[in-house]
């Protein structure tokens, strides 16, 4: 099915509709809160978040990040995805990141790859960012703590060139 699904930068107008957003509960800790990705994108220039539009109403938020910034070739990040939990199993996930894959390419002709990570705990996770192209390159060594336990978060990535 398809959805009326759109992109409207995060701004002075909609970013406290994009902040009051929810997951559910045991979803928290899978990313950090659209209220500290929005102070983000105040402070880090190559930071670009959009509130995920139905219609006029804001369902969700996507924010990447082009690293490096200034490097020839570009890495394009997604560092946050969320849909709100009244709009989750609907399949606007799946149509919204399909959306931001396509038009990736052409707002950043110089990226060679889309990364992203998830928690390697998440079998689901891993299987919905595979339904989409996503292929598992290794683990982010920035996620297994000061101690160097934990699994870490897998780093999965889509090809551009």
């Amino acid at each position: 099915m398809q959805h009326d699904i759109r992109f409207q930068p995060v701004n002075e107008d909609n970013f406290e509709d994009i902040m009051d957003l929810e997951l559910h509960p045991e979803q928290e800790g899978n990313l950090a809160s659209n209220a500290y990705s929005v102070a983000q994108m105040a402070y880090y220039d190559n930071f670009i978040g959009y509130g995920i539009y139905l219609g006029e109403e804001p369902i969700g938020f996507i924010m990447h990040a082009v690293l490096p910034e200034l490097a020839d070739p570009q890495e394009l990040a997604i560092y946050r995805f969320m849909v709100d939990k009244r709009h989750q199993g609907q399949g606007i996930g799946t149509q919204a990141l399909r959306q931001l894959i396509k038009r990736l390419p052409s707002d950043f002709p110089r990226a060679e790859r889309i990364t992203i990570c998830y928690h390697s705990d998440k079998p689901d996770l891993r299987a919905f960012y595979q339904k989409l192209g996503f292929v598992e390159v290794g683990f982010d060594p920035d996620s297994f703590g000061e101690d160097g336990s934990g699994p870490g978060d897998n780093v999965a990535e889509i090809r551009l060139r």
